[in-house]
């Protein structure tokens, strides 16, 4: 990891010429794995005794040498750092640290806090004499140096080890970005390659002589409606496991086409703030954060950033379904939701549930109802139904072993409540996802013809 690699040189730069402007001082950055200062990180001239002094060799070495030390010094006490430089002047210096690590120091200064003394002199002379300088060229420099009084320069150094920090907290951000980036373009990778499995599966069981037959869909409406659910249930993490899978479809389906994917990109930010509004957000907040989001995707110019951007818009909009509940109670509830999820095929009593988190069943059923707005067989009911579609959508699971999967010995029961919440039998959502049948059905050839 180098300094430039989570420091955005724009930005250092616009802070570098603000602290110009103030001190009217220039500001150098040293990287620490040991490259010689380039002239991209160079901010301002240096007074012109400096650089006679950096025109050399060896020079450039002392002055160096000298600068990361006092940097390392800065780093180890964790604040700024003032010292005198080999030349005789003025310096102070600033850490750069991220993740533990010193990548490099600002440096700034070069300065003199009194008029030029006999040691001062003394110095040059030997400059001269060991970098093989004209000595009246280095005489007539010295006598340009700025001459700061000891508070200015104190506040100086304080003003240098701001800037610093800031640029440590964006080198963080940009630290954890880059890193959540790569995870996340692990588990895409992960997905597209399970796409590209599943549609070279599909091709080998469907291919039929003389007969075309369309591969299903890589973008399943149905996994919409279960990224919904998700939302709605507050399962976060069920949530971002099928943005995940979305995710690796469109990548899959639109490889090198980044317009398409943004314009896919932009549905999936749609569905998830309609996902919120329907669990309970707010939709004047809603509406405030699409137009925000509008004119963020806009600037997105990588796949990469368009990833991220989508799960961070996923973790926002279901923090607001939690917002608008104002939730005092939210550690309590989220235990209890969160019990019940990884818990729906058991025999759930809301006694059971209350106890889980140290309520009576009594306060636990109001609290419930007044701060999440449900009710406990509502939501045991929802978390039952999420789970019996995503299993009804593979076409090797009768209705019975659903049922029996999703916590009903019932199948009757099962089949009743089933209609209840969504409007169609099980059997006939079941034949919405079996493709290949109706395919045979319809398509195949008889026997004989």
């Amino acid at each position: 990891m180098k300094f430039k690699d989570v420091v955005d040189y724009q930005i250092l730069k616009k802070l570098l010429a603000a602290f110009y402007e103030v001190t009217g001082l220039g500001v150098a950055v040293i990287e620490r794995h040991g490259e010689k200062p380039t002239e991209e990180y160079n901010f301002f001239s240096f007074p012109r005794f400096c650089q006679l002094i950096l025109s050399t060799r060896k020079g450039k070495e002392i002055c160096f040498q000298s600068q990361i030390s006092a940097g390392e010094e800065a780093y180890r006490w964790g604040e700024p750092y003032i010292f005198q430089c080999p030349a005789g002047l003025i310096e102070w210096t600033a850490p750069i640290v991220i993740d533990g690590k010193l990548l490099g120091v600002l440096i700034a200064g070069q300065i003199l806090i009194r008029e030029p003394d006999s040691i001062f002199k003394d110095t040059i002379f030997c400059l001269a004499e060991e970098l093989d300088l004209p000595l009246g060229e280095l005489l007539k420099a010295s006598r340009e140096i700025k001459i700061i009084s000891e508070p200015k320069v104190q506040a100086s150094a304080q003003l240098l080890y701001l800037v610093a920090s800031h640029l440590m907290k964006l080198g963080l951000f940009a630290l954890e970005q880059r890193r959540e980036i790569n995870e996340l373009q692990s588990r895409l990778a992960e997905e597209i390659q399970s796409q590209k499995r599943n549609q070279e599966i599909t091709q080998q069981d469907f291919q039929v002589p003389g007969v075309e037959i369309p591969m299903p869909s890589l973008y399943s409406l149905e996994k919409e409606r279960e990224l919904l659910g998700k939302v709605r249930l507050g399962d976060k993490e069920g949530a971002r496991a099928i943005l995940n899978e979305l995710l690796g479809a469109i990548l899959f389906r639109h490889a090198g086409r980044f317009d398409i994917i943004k314009a896919r990109i932009l549905e999936l930010m749609v569905v998830l703030s309609r996902a919120a509004v329907e669990a309970g957000a707010s939709l004047e907040m809603l509406l405030g954060l699409n137009y925000q989001y509008l004119g963020e995707l806009a600037d997105i110019d990588s796949q990469e950033e368009l990833c991220l951007w989508i799960v961070k818009v996923l973790e926002v909009f279901m923090a607001s379904v939690y917002q608008t509940r104002n939730l005092g109670n939210v550690r309590v509830i989220g235990k209890a939701l969160r019990y019940m999820r990884e818990h729906y095929n058991e025999p759930l009593t809301l006694k059971h549930v209350a106890r889980e988190v140290n309520l009576s069943p009594f306060y636990f059923a109001r609290l419930l109802k007044r701060e999440a707005g449900i009710t406990f067989l509502h939501y045991l009911t929802r978390v039952r139904m999420e789970e019996a579609k995503r299993l009804l959508q593979d076409s090797s699971n009768n209705i019975l072993e659903v049922a029996l999967e999703v916590g009903y010995n019932d199948q009757s029961y099962f089949t009743k409540v089933f209609k209840k919440h969504e409007g169609i039998t099980p059997a006939l959502y079941c034949r919405r996802f079996s493709p290949t049948k109706v395919f045979m059905s319809k398509n195949l050839p008889k026997k004989g013809n």
